[in-house]
């Protein structure tokens, strides 16, 4: 079996508390990303190379279950691994009695009661672990929907999370305001509290060198970057579109194969892709009387409308009934809320419905929809082709033109983006140190280093803005920052972006470029893939 390695990326946290409680330490631990199939996916595949013998595996799932089905999850969970065999429930308890009578016959007299509770299941989960004597890890998915089938979990939880230490507990969840707010308090223990896991922080490097590593040799840096930038960060999107690649993709014709393979993934109404959007649009109708407007909101997030203000302006909804709207569709994980700023949180979804959906409900012929639809790939590859290939200075330029005295939180560090406007670019000393000032305003004095920068390209710069003494102060680096240089900014109150935090507000503004220092990715090493 092909097993992929992108658990590498996102789940090395993970793998390191295992050995840890290999060794005597438990870490109890929260996996929290805003795609459940991507959570489990990452699982399937780590599990599948790195189970160990030393532990047995309990995995469950709280999704369409109710309390009796989920307590037969466990039970069937646990025969099946401590077996090595996949058999039924009866079959089990038929076979294991004499091997494991307590456990057994628990489960018997559980399975009678009309009215099983979470305290039957996390009973059941002692049984095991002390008539076999072994360490667990018990893996519980979609944890945060265990309200839809007990009241009061909580307390029974904790408790056993506190008193047995020979299992090692591994939560995950989509629904990541709410698990943070249980595990912060109803979960938050003294002995046995959870490290979180996002696994939606990834950054720019790691995707690059992981996709890269999936794909033939002859495929170009612009190609790879092409997808980098509109799948996001889902690691299932990386795996099953390398496949479509290496069977789709000329270097001699790269715009028509790139559209090939883009209409193979997005268009085809049998494939993954086409059925997961469509399943997200009848979430909507389900979910909202009003869901065609809905979806209206969503077009125009994707189309650049990404503040509250511009949103408003399309009368669309009024304001207020406008926050409660985005405020669902946040809760669902179909948008994320940046500050003033609205992005949808699925980066190929969003391009999905712009490209493909918002052409296909046009009424027009089947015939004419798919001209307009390949129109539309071709000009979204020429485009980012067109961006990519311009100078660094000129992509950031553009990109600060976007600010609009916007309040952005970009992994929990709140940033004030202010209005700058046209800006005029003075050449340093050094020949790759550039000084952009606004030719209207004197709000912002701006650094950017086409390179990494150290600590003295930061020392030249702060000289150069004390001219500006009224100036808010802003520090762009198309490489990496050093430690010092960091330091530095933070004393002199100077906003400090490194390649990363710049391809991340390429994304937030919607503009179809990268930042893309080829010295950097030959020094980066995610591990072996």
């Amino acid at each position: 079996m092909n097993v992929k390695k992108s658990w590498k990326l996102k789940l090395s946290t993970l793998d390191k508390r295992i050995e840890g409680f290999k060794s005597g330490y438990r870490q109890n631990l929260a996996i929290l990303g805003l795609d459940t199939e991507e959570i489990s996916y990452l699982l399937d595949n780590y599990l599948i190379e790195n189970k160990y013998n030393d532990f047995i595996y309990i995995r469950v799932s709280v999704n369409y279950k109710d309390s009796k089905d989920f307590f037969k999850d466990i039970a069937l969970s646990f025969f099946s691994e401590y077996s090595g065999k996949i058999e039924s429930l009866d079959y089990f308890l038929l076979t294991l009695e004499n091997n494991l009578p307590n456990t057994v016959n628990f489960i018997k007299n559980a399975l009678k009661k009309n009215n099983i509770t979470f305290f039957d299941a996390v009973e059941l989960l002692d049984k095991i672990v002390n008539e076999t004597n072994k360490k667990y890890i018990f893996l519980l998915e979609n944890f945060t929907d265990i309200d839809d089938i007990f009241n009061s979990w909580y307390q029974a939880f904790a408790k056993f999370i506190i008193l047995q230490r020979n299992c090692m507990i591994v939560l995950t969840s989509s629904d990541i305001l709410k698990a943070e707010n249980i595990l912060a308090n109803e979960l938050n223990l003294l002995f046995g509290n959870f490290e979180k896991i996002y696994i939606d922080n990834i950054n720019f490097i790691d995707k690059y060198l992981y996709f890269k590593s999936c794909l033939p040799s002859d495929i170009s840096e612009f190609a790879i970057l092409f997808f980098v930038n509109i799948l996001g960060n889902n690691l299932i999107y990386y795996d099953l579109i390398s496949d479509i690649i290496k069977n789709n993709y000329k270097s001699s014709e790269e715009v028509d194969s790139l559209t090939r393979i883009l209409e193979e993934v997005l268009y085809r109404k049998d494939g993954y892709f086409y059925q997961k959007y469509i399943k997200k649009i009848e979430f909507l109708r389900e979910k909202f009387m009003d869901y065609y407007n809905v979806i209206k909101v969503l077009l125009s997030i994707s189309g650049g409308y990404i503040r509250k203000s511009e949103l408003v302006s399309l009368n669309i909804y009024d304001s207020k009934t406008l926050k409660s709207k985005l405020d669902r569709l946040n809760r669902f994980n179909y948008i994320i809320n940046l500050g003033n700023i609205y992005k949808i949180s699925d980066h190929l979804f969003s391009f999905w419905l712009l490209n493909i959906f918002r052409v296909n409900i046009m009424p027009l012929s089947l015939q004419m929809k798919y001209f307009f639809w390949r129109e539309n790939l071709k000009k979204e590859i020429n485009n980012f082709k067109d961006k990519f290939y311009r100078d660094k200075v000129e992509k950031i330029k553009d990109l600060l033109s976007y600010f609009r005295d916007d309040i952005i939180y970009i992994n929990n560090i709140k940033y004030i983006l202010p209005h700058i406007g046209k800006l005029k670019v003075i050449l340093s000393d050094k020949e790759d140190l550039y000084f952009l000032i606004p030719y209207e305003k004197d709000n912002v004095f701006c650094g950017l280093k086409v390179n990494n920068t150290n600590d003295i390209d930061m020392f030249e710069f702060l000289n150069e803005a004390n001219k500006y003494k009224q100036s808010k102060k802003i520090f762009i680096s198309t490489g990496e920052i050093s430690s010092s240089a960091k330091l530095l900014a933070k004393n002199y109150k100077t906003l400090a972006f490194d390649y990363n935090d710049i391809n991340n507000l390429f994304s937030i503004y919607n503009l179809r470029t990268l930042i893309f220092e080829k010295e950097i990715i030959k020094n980066a090493c995610v591990g072996d893939f």
